[in-house]
């Protein structure tokens, strides 16, 4: 590790060789296939190997000069208040963040960093999204550095707020393994399975010999019973690779607590080491799904302010602290990670008869509804045809003149645009604005004698309001009445006149 002037750090040199041997081992699985393709037309062998080696040490060797002007431009430093990232080559950033802002420190190293002993560093800063303004990256450190940015990022000196002793929360039990295939990761695994032989075999050009093997192997069974067959096999294969994904993410897993702080460790080939602060702890979720449920198991999510989201790099949510376990050890270690036996003590009540189905007859009356504006929509949107009206009811069709439907001698035929369901409500709005603009300002509006009906359009009654000594009624015609009696004057507001 270059030390550089005012504390600055580089990254570590060794990511040079990682890249390399990394681009040279994806470019050597892209050749071969290839190469395999193109020797089934008779060509030389060595010519080919030639390009393909060219090609790959080519490749390498641009691979390797920008990662290493890419770790020399790179530096960065911590101070008592501070974590800054510089990198100034072609395009010159640099990204400044307080160290109360940091989060969560993130250690994970694929196979061929550990083997060279090194770490990438991914400091969440709190903020919720997916792109890399959320966190700071510092790929790669030394393993050793990694470790000890850990510990000092997230140190803190005030006290937790609840006594926490130091010491081991849970750790793996192999037994956890037999509700690993019981999710929705089995049958998607056996169909990339099937997708993945059938690719491989297309690049070598051997898909008749894989369709000759089925049908060699299953030559007995009906068409029914090949299907079945597949399905069957597809299964095995899905249990099979969710059995492996569940070593490889969990192989080594401990969940611990250090200074004040949960410490996760996790994974068989891409290792994984999560720390987060016990005072960012809001809460822990007990997740039960549908097939380990059934098992009596469930897992344990945290809920912590500033966690970091799912990437596409990660196989599972990084606010996982604990697979499908045993229900009982799930609760124990939720208990446990909050500090709190009060949040795990109470059990789940189910909804009341009653109001399960008061809220199931509100479901259905609002699809009922939905369903009747649709069709009311669909019956505005008609277009009409060439001499016929829109509007044909039962006497469409009948073929008299002046029939609706029918189009009378000499009359214009109606074509046009579909009618538009909110013209008429918006022409309504506009007359209930000029008759206030009208009462208002000009004249004063008469009240009807008592147990006249009233004269103006039933909306304009309904914009109005309330008027003294009116009394209003839903569902019909309203009656207007009189205060104090017969042939007593009302005044109407705001005009200084009196009707009698």
């Amino acid at each position: 590790m270059t030390t550089l002037e005012e504390g600055w750090r580089q990254l570590h040199p060794r990511t040079v060789v990682v890249t390399v041997l990394t681009v040279a081992g994806i470019l050597a699985g892209v050749a071969i296939p290839i190469i395999i393709g193109v020797l089934d037309d008779g060509d030389a062998i060595l010519p080919i190997l030639l390009i393909a080696i060219a090609g790959i040490v080519v490749v390498s060797a641009v691979a390797a000069f920008v990662d290493t002007m890419r770790y020399r431009h790179t530096t960065y430093r911590v101070t008592d208040e501070r974590i800054e990232l510089r990198y100034s080559w072609v395009l010159h950033k640099r990204r400044s963040v307080p160290r109360e802002r940091v989060r969560t420190v993130d250690l994970t190293a694929n196979p061929l960093q550990r083997v060279f002993g090194l770490a990438k560093v991914k400091i969440g800063t709190g903020q919720q999204t997916r792109d890399s303004g959320s966190h700071l990256t510092l790929d790669p450190v030394d393993k050793a550095v990694a470790e000890e940015l850990r510990r000092l990022l997230l140190h803190r000196e005030a006290a937790p707020s609840v006594e926490q002793t130091p010491g081991e929360l849970a750790k793996l039990d192999w037994r956890w393994i037999r509700f690993a295939p019981i999710s929705v990761t089995t049958p998607i695994l056996g169909a990339a399975a099937f997708g993945a032989i059938m690719q491989v075999s297309e690049w070598f050009n051997a898909q008749g010999a894989v369709f000759r093997l089925v049908r060699y192997l299953f030559e007995d069974l009906s068409a029914v019973g090949l299907v079945g067959a597949l399905v069957v096999i597809g299964v095995v294969v899905g249990i099979v690779g969710s059995l492996g994904l569940f070593v490889e993410m969990w192989f080594r897993y401990r969940l611990t607590r250090e200074d004040g702080n949960l410490l996760m460790t996790r994974g068989l080939l891409n290792t994984r080491s999560l720390t987060l602060e016990q005072r960012r702890l809001r809460g822990v979720e007990l997740v039960e799904g549908l097939g380990v449920r059934m098992l009596g198991a469930a897992r344990v999510d945290v809920v912590a302010t500033g966690m970091s989201q799912k990437s596409d790099d990660d196989k599972t949510d990084p606010k996982t602290v604990l697979p499908a376990a045993p229900f009982e050890v799930a609760r124990r270690v939720a208990t446990e990670v909050l500090g709190s036996p009060a949040a795990t003590a109470t059990s789940l009540v189910a909804h009341p008869r009653a109001a399960r189905a008061r809220r199931l007859r509100a479901v259905r009356r609002r699809g009922a509804g939905r369903g009747a504006r649709g069709a009311r929509v669909a019956a505005d949107d008609r277009v009409a045809a060439p001499g016929v009206d829109p509007r044909g009811g039962a006497d469409a069709g009948r073929g008299a003149p002046g029939a609706r439907g029918v189009p009378q001698p000499g009359a214009r035929p109606r074509v046009g645009p579909p009618r538009d369901p909110a013209r008429g409500r918006r022409a309504a709005d506009r007359r209930v604005a000029a008759h206030r603009r009208h009462r208002v300002d000009d004249h004063p509006v008469a009240v009807p004698a008592p147990g006249r009906p009233d004269d103006h359009p039933r909306d304009d009654r309904r914009e109005q309001g309330r008027l003294p000594g009116v009394r209003h009624r839903r569902g019909g015609r309203s009656a207007f009445r009189r205060r104090g009696g017969a042939g007593a004057a009302h005044a109407v507001p705001g005009t200084g006149n009196a009707q009698g």
